[in-house]
């Protein structure tokens, strides 16, 4: 997984293209615990996280808030009480690109630390 979080997110245009089903295999390989699912009509990668308290988990959407503009690449995030699925795609090809695995890394990254950081 290190080798996908700290990386950044391409910026995209009209040249760019989604990932091959070779680049999928491996990059999936990296991020074994979320799901490849068909969502609106795309292909996505997508995971539940829980948390102790619903106050827990807004916190950690506000955090990867914070990821989500910084690397300018947004989820479908859906928060229920102490759960939020995190669903990636690129808009652009309905379909996966190596930024939707960067970012879900970036989101495995950031629930494995929030645990330290809630108590600073």
């Amino acid at each position: 997984m290190q080798v996908l979080w700290n990386q950044s997110c391409d910026k995209l245009n009209r040249k760019s293209v989604p990932i091959s089903e070779n680049e999928l295999v491996d990059l999936y390989k990296l991020l074994p615990c979320w799901q490849i699912q068909c969502f609106e009509n795309a292909r996505a990668v997508r995971k539940l996280f829980s948390f102790a308290s619903f106050k827990s988990a807004s916190l950690f959407v506000k955090k990867l808030t914070k990821i989500q503009d910084e690397q300018n690449h947004h989820a479908k995030v859906i928060v229920d009480r102490k759960n939020v699925e995190v669903i990636w795609w690129t808009h652009m090809f309905n379909n996966l690109h190596k930024n939707d695995f960067i970012m879900a890394a970036k989101t495995d990254h950031l629930y494995l630390h929030e645990d330290s950081e809630e108590t600073n």
